[in-house]
């Protein structure tokens, strides 16, 4: 594969002070490079052509509903016997954005989890994220007053705990 050609400073220049951007005087992309660039335009959204914003933030949940869209019936998180579609693992992970919202949790409260490394944890991710909150997983190794000192400094608003941990807690 070449590399594609350079842009000259009489480019450069005239794109720095050129409001809106005009292409160069010289194909940036070509050839091999043009797959390559509309490729990643297919994972992330961007325009590429000469001046366009280059820079398209995409969140986690961005990529999950991407994925659902894409590959909503084809499997996505395999956890021992356990298997869910993407679509599944999308809709279980909206059903507890929808639950967190429901017990009262409010965008940017701390929602602590104590799971194993597990789908549990993975759906926690996303289902906090998509209550618009902010994940505070607790490490499992802890000791008890330990635990209790992290989720007191956070000041979580409310805990998941996977069904294991479930008396410990009471």
């Amino acid at each position: 594969m070449t590399s594609p050609p350079t842009l000259t400073d009489a480019d450069v220049t005239r794109c720095a002070t050129t409001r809106a951007m005009e292409p160069p005087a010289t194909t940036i992309l070509s050839g091999a490079w043009t797959a390559v660039v509309s490729g990643l335009r297919h994972y992330t959204g961007a325009i590429f052509r000469f001046g366009a914003r280059m820079h398209v933030p995409l969140t986690p949940l961005d990529f999950k509903r991407r994925a659902v869209q894409l590959f909503g019936n084809k499997i996505g998180v395999i956890d021992g016997d356990r298997r869910f579609t993407y679509r599944e693992f999308g809709e279980r992970t909206d059903a507890l954005a929808s639950a967190l919202l429901q017990r009262g949790a409010r965008r940017g409260d701390r929602i602590a989890c104590m799971a194993f490394n597990s789908t549990a944890l993975l759906e926690a991710y996303f289902g906090v994220l998509a209550a618009g909150c902010v994940l505070l997983p607790v490490n499992i190794r802890l000791k008890p007053a330990e635990m209790a000192y992290i989720l007191d400094d956070a000041a979580v608003s409310q805990v998941l705990i996977d069904s294991e941990f479930a008396g410990a807690w009471r």
